[in-house]
């Protein structure tokens, strides 16, 4: 993740689905945008690729774990008691609607793929 863009990291082993090395990736708006922010987008779009991935696939799916870098998105999708901002509350309710708070995971900055496609 930097202040540039941001990037999704799904293995694409046995999926079918055709992407480069299972990378999607994205640039950041012109705007400001704090990291914490962008790192919320990107675990939204974790979610809406899953939804597309899950939906293509003509086999049961098992349990689907989601993974980012970031503690404070963790700590956004374990947090139900505060009120958000519009932008935030919004991006919460994609990833509420489509994961469960157990489904999410912390992994290492050093260990993340998606750190490595978005310093490219």
């Amino acid at each position: 993740m930097t202040e540039k863009g941001y990037a999704e990291v799904v293995p694409e082993k046995g999926l079918g689905i055709e992407s480069e090395n299972g990378v999607w990736s994205r640039v950041a708006s012109l705007k400001s945008v704090t990291i914490p922010r962008l790192e919320l987008t990107a675990a939204t779009l974790a979610v809406r690729v899953n939804d597309v991935i899950v939906n293509a696939l003509e086999i049961p799916v098992g349990r689907i774990n989601f993974w980012t870098d970031s503690t404070a998105v963790l700590r956004y999708i374990r947090n139900t008691k505060s009120r958000f901002h519009t932008s935030v509350a919004n991006r919460l309710a994609v990833i509420h609607d489509g994961s469960g708070q157990d489904q999410w995971r912390h992994v290492p900055s050093c260990e993340n793929p998606a750190d490595k496609a978005s310093r490219l």
